[in-house]
C-alpha cells in the first residue's frame, strides 16, 4: 500500500458517509423539519461523519506536509506514520467502503497486515 491509496480510500469512506447523510436528508425534508433532522433523527450520523472528516483531513496535511521535508530518513519515517494513520482509521471505521463495494472481503486482513508491516518498519 501507498499513501495515495489510503488517501483514496479514505476519500471513498467520506463520501459514502456524505451520500447517506444526504440520502436521508432528501428523503426526510418534507417529513421533518432540518432542526428535528440534525439534532434528534440523524444527529449520530452526523457526528460520525464530523469525525471522520477531521480525521481526513489531519491526513491529507500530514501528507502534505511531508513534501517540506528535506531529510531523506525522516521522509521515510514520517511516511511510514502517515500510512499508518490513515491504516488505523481504515480500520477503526472502513464500513463505508465495504457497503459500496470498494473494499472486498479480505480488505480487513490486509489492512491488518499492513499495520503490522509498518509497525515492524518503525521499531528502532
Amino acid at each position: 500500500m501507498n499513501l495515495d491509496q489510503i488517501e483514496e480510500a479514505l476519500k471513498v469512506n467520506l463520501a459514502e458517509k456524505v451520500k447517506f447523510v444526504m440520502g436521508q436528508a432528501r428523503e426526510t425534508r418534507d417529513t421533518i423539519s432540518k432542526k428535528n433532522f440534525t439534532n434528534f433523527h440523524y444527529a449520530l450520523d452526523i457526528v460520525k461523519l464530523s469525525q471522520a472528516h477531521i480525521r481526513y483531513v489531519t491526513f491529507w496535511y500530514f501528507k502534505e506536509k511531508l513534501k517540506t521535508v528535506k531529510c531523506p530518513n525522516n521522509v521515510r519515517n514520517l511516511t511510514n506514520l502517515c500510512m499508518l494513520y490513515g491504516l488505523v482509521d481504515l480500520s477503526k471505521d472502513s464500513t463505508s467502503c465495504f457497503e459500496c463495494g470498494y473494499f472486498t472481503a479480505g480488505a480487513s486482513r490486509m489492512i491488518l497486515e499492513a499495520i503490522k508491516e509498518i509497525n515492524r518498519l518503525l521499531r528502532p
